[in-house]
């Protein structure tokens, strides 16, 4: 089974996302901010980590950077989430260690896709945890109704 840690600080959006993945058949730990993120991916070795850009206590780029000078993470794929991927944005995440970026408003099918290419050639590292969601921040979580997330097929959510 495929454990992803998924760092995303919107509530909202975490927790369906979290739910979308887990009914696809993976492992889902979460992050809600930058430290809670590198505390889950040390604490757990996710096989692919699914980082929003725009986290609070330490934003992505600062959580990557650690992430990708920790022997203990550094070999980990990491896929950036975000809000605006202009060519800037996604060769700045490129040269900081990402192996790939997803604009928002995600797609699932496309999400998917990326996830079983990171992973094509690192067999072996499932763990037990079939279809769960493990969060690592605490916080209860209350819904955003700012937000826009749609529920399956291959609709874009945030």
């Amino acid at each position: 089974m495929t454990k992803l840690l998924l760092a995303e600080d919107n509530d909202f959006s975490r927790d369906i996302l979290a739910r979308r993945l887990a009914r696809c058949g993976y492992a889902v730990i979460t992050a809600s901010n930058g430290p809670a993120a590198l505390l889950a991916a040390r604490a757990h070795r996710p096989d692919v980590i699914l980082m929003d850009l725009d986290l609070p206590g330490m934003d992505g780029r600062s959580a990557l950077r650690s992430l990708k000078n920790d022997l203990r993470t550094f070999q980990i794929p990491v896929i950036a989430l975000a809000a605006e991927a202009s060519v800037e944005e996604v060769t700045q995440a490129a040269a900081e260690g990402c192996h790939a970026c997803e604009a928002k408003p995600l797609v699932l099918r496309r999400l998917r896709r990326r996830i079983a290419d990171l992973l094509a050639g690192r067999a072996g590292h499932a763990g037990s945890h079939a279809g769960s969601i493990v969060s690592s921040t605490p916080a209860a979580i209350k819904p955003n109704r700012s937000s826009s997330a749609l529920g399956s097929g291959s609709r874009p959510m945030n």
